[in-house]
C-alpha cells in the first residue's frame, strides 16, 4: 500500500479530487462521475473492468 499512500499524497498536493471504494458497491454513474478512483474489491481487475 505505499504506492497507493505515495499516490494519494501527490494528487491531493495537485489538488485533483479522488475517491475509494472500499467494497463491490459500486455503480457505472459513480465510475463515469469520479475523476481518479481507488477501488478495494474481492473481483480481480477484469472483474472491476467488466463489472
Amino acid at each position: 500500500m505505499p504506492m497507493l499512500k505515495n499516490t494519494a499524497t501527490g494528487l491531493t498536493a495537485w489538488n485533483i479530487p479522488y475517491t475509494f471504494i472500499e467494497s463491490d458497491e459500486f455503480t457505472d454513474s459513480r465510475l463515469k462521475e469520479e475523476r481518479v478512483i481507488f477501488i478495494s474489491s474481492g473481483l480481480g481487475h477484469g472483474g472491476v473492468v467488466s463489472s
